[in-house]
């Protein structure tokens, strides 16, 4: 793991986990394949200076999406978001979602969207009883 570039810059892994994933292209072309993810954190787990997620998979190793969040644009996220958890609760909410999408396979689902520019977006979404209900929207960049 000391090899691993992922670590680069301080980060340390506190996630790695194969999550079910509905990938689509911006041509409205639809899969689900095995995502592996991984969030990483800079700094100490109590007081993270940054938050890191990964995206592979290993249909192509040449497939690497990354989202980096710091705690001085974390405020602009939350506002636009509509969130209301602070800074050193989000890894722990992700983590919650993530495993959501593992072990409630029918009511939890996780969204890739690959657009044409070489970022990506991907969506928490939950099944309620009358209707789809997209819980959080992650902007991610190739890498």
């Amino acid at each position: 793991q000391k090899h691993d570039p992922s670590l680069v810059g301080g980060f340390n892994v506190i996630y790695d986990r194969e999550v079910p994933t509905q990938v689509r292209t911006a041509h409205n072309d639809t899969d689900t394949e095995s995502m592996r993810i991984k969030i990483l954190l800079k700094g100490e787990e109590r007081t993270p200076s940054a938050v890191k997620i990964e995206l592979t998979t290993e249909v192509d190793l040449f497939f690497h999406y990354t989202h980096q969040i710091t705690k001085s644009t974390f405020a602009a996220f939350c506002q636009d978001q509509r969130l209301t958890i602070d800074f050193q609760g989000y890894p722990h909410i992700l983590i919650e979602m993530l495993n959501d999408c593992i072990q409630n396979l029918n009511n939890s689902f996780l969204y890739l969207t690959l657009l044409d520019d070489g970022m990506a977006k991907v969506d928490f979404v939950q099944k309620t009883g009358i209707r789809m209900l997209e819980l959080l929207s992650l902007h991610f960049e190739a890498s």
